[in-house]
């Protein structure tokens, strides 16, 4: 089961990274992270739980060096971070940069704190 979830959340992250790009073109956020996405499904091969910690670490970590872009799309005069020339895209950076990653550390995090539980109760 924790298989499937990980590859469902890789494959979200991935989908929202393809949208991304749509959206706002070729951005250094989305050529590391699905690369490291990518690094996720290796450490999947050798345990499931090493993933969802290490998958729920990475969102967690997307998302906070996102933060800026979140604050923007959510203000009233949304302002691009980087470049004030550029297109605000509130609802894709809310979902790609903010919902997508937010649901993944959640998730990932949750099924590998009940992977562990269930290790607790098997060795009592």
């Amino acid at each position: 089961m924790n298989r499937i979830a990980v590859l469902a959340l890789i494959g979200l992250n991935l989908l929202a990274g393809v949208w991304s790009l749509a959206v706002d073109g070729l951005t250094p956020s989305w050529v590391v992270y699905p690369l490291l996405l990518l690094l996720g499904l290796v450490l999947l091969r050798r345990s499931s739980r090493s993933a969802l910690a290490y998958l729920s670490g990475l969102a967690l970590l997307f998302l906070l060096v996102h933060v800026g872009f979140l604050q923007a799309a959510t203000a009233d005069a949304c302002v691009h971070p980087a470049d004030s020339a550029r297109a605000c895209h509130q609802v894709t950076w809310l979902v790609t940069l903010g919902a997508v990653p937010a649901v993944t550390a959640v998730a990932a995090g949750s099924l590998w704190v009940c992977g562990r539980r269930e290790d607790v109760e098997i060795r009592r």
